[in-house]
């Protein structure tokens, strides 16, 4: 299976204003685009040897036994050896989206709304935005929102547009 296909599971969301989307349904693609998430950032750890020595050392998964965990801290190691802060903000950012998706799993207490899902989207771009950095080959979705027109008319008072609620779309 390509770990993509949870990014096209997440942004399938339909975000219609007249008929909003039920919670589960929000907190189902947090949960789907953040597995692809975690996978891209696998892959980009196994594509650097310097990264993939400090996730595979068996001190380091000792201390950190969740694999999620340690994905996020081998970036935050790897920005205190090297000294280099994109690696630190990489940290960051994957460690937010991994608390976005633990609260949409497990917290059933406190209500996942659409907002919920727009944060998750920018701290995606955000993520994004710090690895093109370092190598562009990686997370090459496309988190931007479209909105296209469905029909227009124009009035006395002015112009009306109609617009096709966002969607998303991945770029190969």
């Amino acid at each position: 299976m390509d770990h993509k296909d949870f990014f096209y599971q997440g942004i399938s969301i339909n975000l219609d204003c007249s008929n909003p989307p039920k919670e589960v349904v929000i907190r189902n693609a947090i949960g789907r685009m953040y597995y692809y998430i975690y996978h891209e950032a696998l892959v980009f750890i196994q594509n650097n040897d310097f990264l993939s020595s400090i996730f595979n050392d068996e001190l380091f998964k000792n201390k950190n036994p969740s694999s999620h965990m340690r994905l996020v801290n081998t970036f935050s190691e790897y920005a205190r050896i090297s000294q280099d802060l994109k690696y630190g903000s990489i940290s960051r950012y994957i460690g937010s989206l991994h608390s976005l998706r633990c609260l949409s799993d497990y917290n059933l207490t406190k209500v996942v709304k659409e907002n919920d899902f727009f944060s998750f989207l920018a701290n995606l771009e955000s993520l994004k935005l710090e690895i093109a950095k370092i190598n562009s080959d990686f997370f090459r979705v496309d988190t931007k929102l479209k909105s296209e027109s469905i029909t227009q008319s124009t009035t006395n008072i002015g112009q009306i547009v109609v617009k096709k609620k966002p969607s998303l779309r991945i770029l190969e």
